[in-house]
């Protein structure tokens, strides 16, 4: 299955517009800063769900600070694991590539 946002009906975006691209993809663009040092950009299938993934993407960083990833597993907005990949100055100048596994466990 190719995602697509299509109108945005089916989605929920924080700090970010999304749109489809004329390559075959989905392009977001920052619209807030949000919360922390990044913020974030959001965009969230409100009317899917899935046991598990497998997902093949091209990922284009064009700034030397960023943070781009998946969040899969959610359980609700305090719970759910994000397979992301940070970039800081250093890595982006050398071309290096970073993968993260970061979970989310909020215990009230």
């Amino acid at each position: 299955m190719r995602l697509t946002i299509g109108d945005g009906s089916h989605w929920s975006f924080v700090n970010s517009r999304w749109k489809d691209t004329d390559a075959g993809g989905i392009a977001g663009e920052r619209t807030g800063d949000g919360d922390g040092l990044q913020g974030c950009c959001l965009a969230f299938l409100k009317d899917r769900a899935y046991a598990d993934l497998e997902a093949t993407f091209t990922v284009q960083m064009n700034t030397n600070h960023a943070d781009e990833g998946l969040i899969v597993h959610a359980q609700d907005p305090t719970r759910f694991a994000l397979i992301h990949f940070p970039q800081t100055g250093q890595q982006f100048r050398a071309q290096h590539f970073w993968v993260a596994l970061s979970i989310a466990d909020r215990k009230s």
